[in-house]
């Protein structure tokens, strides 16, 4: 995993990972609700209660994520591009943000032994928002692979 931080404050983190899958089963594990069920939690006890996903310019998802001992937590936002199976623009809210919107791009690109992926996030309004969400994709991107690995 490649992580970096570019912008005009260094708080857009961008993430490089590879992937032995293919970049359609990647992209589709990536926008079907039941497969982000089974792999978007940033650590041990996290639990995805909800997922919705409307793919298609203007459509929005929903995933709402329970952390052991606290109320749910949902993460919600509207698609500004989307090119199957290669590129995802989408904005990103969640309480930890205090009301600010994000955007995410993510490129689904084949590799000679699989895929990657080349995920921007941000841009944070402090180091803390981004420290966090390197923490919650680092978490996320680990447990892709054990899901993607197991579809193999």
């Amino acid at each position: 995993m490649i992580i970096s931080k570019k912008g005009t404050n260094q708080r857009t983190v961008s993430i490089e990972e590879s992937f032995r899958a293919p970049k359609e089963k990647v992209f589709k594990a990536w926008t079907t609700p039941d497969s982000l069920k089974k792999w978007f939690m940033a650590e041990e006890g996290v639990v995805v209660q909800d997922a919705k996903v409307d793919l298609q310019v203007g459509g929005a998802y929903f995933i709402e994520v329970i952390y052991p001992g606290y109320d749910p937590t949902s993460i919600d936002g509207e698609f500004i591009h989307v090119l199957v199976p290669n590129e995802l623009e989408y904005t990103w809210l969640t309480p930890v943000l205090n009301g600010k919107t994000t955007k995410v791009e993510v490129s689904f690109v084949d590799q000679e032994q699989g895929s990657k992926i080349l995920l921007s996030h941000g841009e944070f309004e402090n180091e803390e928002q981004m420290k966090l969400h390197i923490e919650g994709w680092t978490g996320c991107l680990g447990n892709l692979h054990e899901y993607l690995n197991s579809l193999i």
